[in-house]
Order: structure tokens, then C-alpha cells, then sequence
């Protein structure tokens, strides 16, 4: 479902785009200039994880314990799992991340650098051993 079984939300409908904005994960993409949206149909995607592993789950139980099982997955509780750090940033230090587009806001270099000809690389480097 969108925002799971119970509750207030519970007959809400739910697109990727707006329960991304919605759990926070919009304010955390895109560039200083503004929000932008994941690439991909995020939550969707990870919702259809979360159900293809509770899947898993359920007949590994069925097969050790005989019985079946029943798992309910949300797009807003799933996309909130992966708002975790953001979370703990906002607690911990006051602050949200930033939006830095191909940057990161802790790593550096990382991200799409100009070069002399105008082209842009790519470098991701995440600790002194890649060097």
C-alpha cells in the first residue's frame, strides 16, 4: 500500500514522487539551487524490494516451520527506512543535510568536475587507499 494498512492514511493513494517529498527525501536530492527528484521511481522500486525479501522470508519460515505467513509493505514506510540518516543528522546536529547534487557533504573529492576542454568527469574517491 502507499501508507499501510492502518491508519489515517491508510486509503490515501500514493505516487512515487509524492511520498518522496513527502518522507523528506526530495529536500535532501537535488542541487542548492533547489529539491529534484531520484532518477528512478525510488520508492517503488525499494517497496518491491521489501516485499520480494518479505516474500523470501515467509517461505523460508514456510518451508522450516510448515506454516505460511503474512507481510504488509508500504511505499512511505519503506522510503522513511532510507530516510534514517538524514534523521539522525537533523537530531544529532540541528541540521539537515544539504542539497549538494553530484557532490557530498562529507567527502571530498566527490562529484562531476569541469575540466579545462569543458568536459565533465566523475571522481568518487571515499578514502585515501583509492587514491
Amino acid at each position: 500500500s502507499g501508507y499501510g494498512n492502518e491508519g489515517a492514511l491508510k486509503s490515501y493513494k500514493a505516487y512515487d514522487l509524492l511520498v518522496a517529498a513527502e518522507a523528506g527525501l526530495c529536500e535532501v536530492t537535488g542541487t542548492p539551487d533547489g529539491p529534484g527528484r531520484v532518477g528512478v521511481s525510488i520508492c517503488d522500486i525499494t517497496a518491491g524490494m521489501n516485499g520480494y525479501a518479505a516474500i523470501m522470508k515467509g517461505l523460508l519460515l514456510r518451508t522450516k516451520t510448515g506454516k505460511g505467513s503474512g507481510y504488509a509493505v508500504s511505499l512511505f514506510d519503506t522510503i522513511a527506512d532510507i530516510m534514517n540518516v538524514p534523521l539522525m543528522q537533523q537530531i544529532h546536529t540541528g541540521e539537515g543535510p544539504k542539497r549538494v547534487g553530484l557532490a557530498h557533504p562529507s567527502i571530498a573529492p566527490y562529484g562531476a568536475f569541469e575540466t579545462k576542454d569543458k568536459r565533465k568527469i566523475l571522481i568518487s574517491i571515499q578514502n585515501e587507499r583509492e587514491w
